[in-house]
């Protein structure tokens, strides 16, 4: 996990000399918006499905969910997506979507506009300040949540088109080393998961 995040410290110092060349800030809205589309709960495992539960804190991205909703359908995941945990914004709760799944009601689903914006939408929502932003606007004191209109009024810096292409260029070989890494932790996960009550019910000796 800390070697994720320290390649996604290398993308923000990307990101910063990027938008110093920039000088047209605009709202979150104008590069991303919330997903509407919904996916049938059947149709997921518990390596797609994103809760509150499993988006882990301090930008640790996710692990394994414990469990799938008694719904119907929940709204749609899909790759390049920036998802954010809505309760309590304070614990940091974000990750980049790196298949198509599904995720709960408290979790905000960021779609972006155009598939060029999926990292710099990330990127943008990824600094404390995005967070400290959000708790500015958050409503309720024992759990609160973030004001979805107020999140999509975050202002950011857009590159122009030639900069946007080369920085994607560069950016998503550094996202392509991320997903690898996470999907080793998460196959080991899964393999711990499925070993441990076998060997603690004695199932499995150990020889």
């Amino acid at each position: 996990m800390q070697k994720n995040k320290n390649l996604l410290e290398l993308t923000l110092t990307l990101t910063s000399r990027l938008n110093l060349h920039s000088q047209d800030i605009v709202p979150l809205s104008d590069l991303a918006e919330y997903s509407t589309e919904k996916i049938k709960v059947g149709s997921l495992d518990l390596s797609s499905y994103y809760s509150t539960e499993n988006i882990l804190p301090n930008k640790e991205g996710s692990t394994i969910s414990s469990g799938l909703p008694a719904l119907n359908q929940v709204t749609k995941v899909m790759p390049g997506d920036t998802l954010l945990s809505n309760i309590r914004p304070y614990f940091k709760k974000i990750v980049f979507a790196d298949r198509t799944g599904g995720c709960s009601n408290d979790v905000l689903c960021l779609h972006p506009k155009l598939p060029e914006y999926r990292y710099l939408v990330f990127l943008a929502t990824y600094p404390d300040s995005f967070f400290d932003y959000v708790m500015t606007g958050a409503k309720g004191t024992k759990m609160p949540r973030g004001d979805k209109s107020q999140i999509l009024d975050f202002k950011i810096r857009k590159p122009d088109s030639e900069a946007l292409c080369k920085f994607n260029a560069i950016v998503s070989r550094i996202f392509d080393e991320i997903t690898c890494r996470s999907k080793e932790n998460e196959s080991l996960s899964m393999v711990r998961n499925e070993l441990l009550p076998r060997l603690i019910s004695g199932e499995i000796e150990i020889i």
